[in-house]
């Protein structure tokens, strides 16, 4: 104890969550929702980690979640969207 945790020394554990969401997908469906949490608080982590070092923070994240959705399903959210994300508007809701 007591060494900080980095984005290597959590790799394994990335890892390993990815493998139990694939898993759960094909033989536990009941639980691929713990697993998908397992999974998203790795993310979650990792974005901690990145923050405390003055690179990036977890809404940066969302942010490149909803930029990314816009920009591969322009059908669904059209170019007035894609406008709004681009000038950082708030995400829909």
């Amino acid at each position: 104890m007591g060494d900080r945790a980095n984005a290597r020394s959590l790799r394994a554990g990335l890892l390993e969550e990815r493998y139990e969401v694939v898993e759960a997908i094909h033989t536990r469906p009941c639980e691929l929702a713990r697993e998908l949490c397992d999974l998203l608080l790795q993310s979650v982590f990792h974005a901690q980690i990145a923050h405390d070092a003055g690179r990036f923070n977890f809404d940066d994240v969302a942010r490149e979640i909803s930029a990314k959705l816009v920009r591969r399903h322009p059908h669904v959210f059209g170019d007035m969207q894609l406008r709004r994300f681009a000038r950082g508007a708030p995400e829909m809701g």
